[in-house]
């Protein structure tokens, strides 16, 4: 009998294989480079992983295979294959892979994925809707504008006061100064005498942060890991900890004010307006609750300071190293808004150079080039290949901006691409900027954050000059991390 059952086990087994080995030899998977056994393509990355994928590309075309690690991945390269994947329907490109930086979040925060870490499912759908909602009704209600408008200013003073002294890296400046902005957009207008102490605090541990969970954490992709550097895993669990506990001081006394007052004065009032009616806790996991909800400011707080911040640097650092470039943005808000006012959100629409300005430093320097990791939730085709279930997914969002075909000299700082012939904005070439990612994982507070960088950058170009001793030195390179940022640039910013 049992000899009967054994044969029964193998020929089944047999068969399963070999339909396996079928299944796969119809298969049309994309081509690859050559790898490393256990640890995948993570050596090859080199210094730049942008510039390897760009070489990759070339070589292997729009869709290429690689391995991180334990994990199967692919590559999707430029504007079209990026756009195709982004928008496929069902959304099979939509989910995130669960590794260990995901997990140690998890546990963090008692169960519950922050919203741009969680995978895609009703439950992130949800919990999107209500964060998106939430934001317009802060934008509707708050008068975010002349809080930027004010903290502009305030950043070009201290910027001009320090610059007498010596010439500033304008790195740490940035960030106090988004950070100032950011805290007030989230929790209100911060009346401690503990508030420099608290923004220190947030700047130090969003760094932190953004160290452990930028592309190619091995720890991330060679699960076993955490085993031999137990260490990295606790040590990225009290950066989020620290986070975790601002957030949360700042909820707990809103939702007792907001009970008191019923008013949206920001951003986390919103948030407790919209999770009024949700649970608090919940054993079900399909069900948002108040709490995940609240627990967004966490991702807001986070990836609003280090992409905010790094945009403004990189705007600084471009008109120092393009001088001219520098003087056509001040002569144009010279002409339109002139000296004796403030710039708003109104002139917008009539600085097209600004605003051109703008889109192509975004698009020389894509500070999330890769976005964060997608990973598909069924087997699925793109461009004609197979993808399977289960694949880390890469959109390569560097690519798009380094189009030769579209973009023409795609390696020349040229903010007049941007512009037609009749001096507007070519709405078609903005398209092709995916700073912010595309489909059902873009940015939820683009708009807000456009905004804010247009205010920053010309109230910076209308009152202040940057300079450096010899703009030819200025060092354009990138320094990579979950969000590129530039190499250290010290410059002169003095009064107009």
């Amino acid at each position: 009998m049992f000899e009967i059952i054994f044969t029964a086990f193998l020929c089944g087994l047999t068969l399963y294989l070999l339909r396996g080995i079928s299944l796969a030899a119809r298969k049309r998977y994309p081509p690859g480079p050559w790898g490393f056994p256990v640890i995948g393509h993570l050596p090859l990355f080199g210094r730049l992983p942008t510039e390897t994928f760009l070489q990759w590309r070339h070589s292997y075309g729009d869709i290429f295979r690689i391995r991180m690690g334990a994990w199967p991945a692919v590559v999707v390269n430029g504007y079209s294959a990026v756009k195709d994947a982004a928008d496929k329907p069902g959304d099979v490109f939509s989910g995130r892979p669960d590794f260990v930086t995901n997990k140690a979040l998890r546990e963090a925060f008692n169960g519950d994925d922050p919203l741009a870490f969680a995978n895609f499912s009703p439950r992130y759908l949800q919990h999107r809707k209500f964060t998106v909602a939430a934001l317009a009704m802060y934008m509707k209600r708050c008068d975010f504008e002349s809080l930027f408008i004010e903290e502009s200013d305030r950043f070009v003073r201290i910027l001009v006061k320090d610059s007498k002294l010596c010439e500033l890296d304008i790195g740490l400046y940035a960030y106090r100064a988004i950070a100032r902005v950011l805290y007030q957009v989230l929790y209100g207008v911060e009346k401690s005498a503990e508030f420099e102490k608290i923004l220190n605090e947030i700047v130090e541990s969003t760094l932190n942060f953004n160290k452990f969970v930028g592309a190619g954490n091995p720890v991330d992709v060679i699960p076993w890991l955490r085993y031999i550097l137990p260490y990295k895993v606790k040590e990225f669990m009290n950066v989020a900890l620290e986070l975790k506990w601002i957030t949360k001081r700042n909820i707990k006394m809103h939702v007792q004010e907001y009970a008191q007052r019923n008013s949206v004065n920001d951003l986390t009032d919103a948030l407790v307006f919209y999770g009024e009616n949700l649970p608090e806790k919940s054993e079900n996991s399909t069900l948002l609750t108040k709490t995940a909800l609240l627990d967004t400011l966490f991702n807001l707080q986070g990836a609003g300071l280090d992409t905010t911040a790094k945009t403004v640097q990189w705007l600084m650092i471009y008109m120092v190293a393009f001088p001219n470039v520098q003087r056509k943005v001040q002569d144009e808000i010279d002409q339109v808004v002139g000296s004796g006012r403030r710039v708003s959100l109104k002139d917008r629409a009539y600085l097209p150079y600004t605003e051109a300005t703008i889109h192509e430093v975004l698009r020389k320097n894509s500070i999330v080039p890769f976005a964060l990791p997608h990973f598909t939730i069924a087997d699925t085709k793109l461009c004609g290949f197979d993808i399977d279930k289960g694949t880390v997914v890469f959109l390569n969002l560097h690519s798009v901006s380094f189009e030769k075909d579209f973009w023409g000299d795609p390696d020349v700082f040229r903010p007049e691409r941007f512009l037609t012939k009749q001096n507007t904005l070519d709405s078609s070439k903005c398209h092709h900027v995916l700073s912010f990612g595309s489909g059902r994982r873009r940015c939820i507070g683009e708009s807000l954050v456009r905004q804010e960088i247009f205010l920053v950058f010309a109230t910076l170009m209308q009152r202040c000059r940057l300079s450096v001793t010899d703009p030819g030195d200025v060092d354009l390179s990138s320094v990579p991390s979950l969000v590129y940022g530039p190499t250290t640039c010290k410059m002169r910013v003095l009064e107009r």
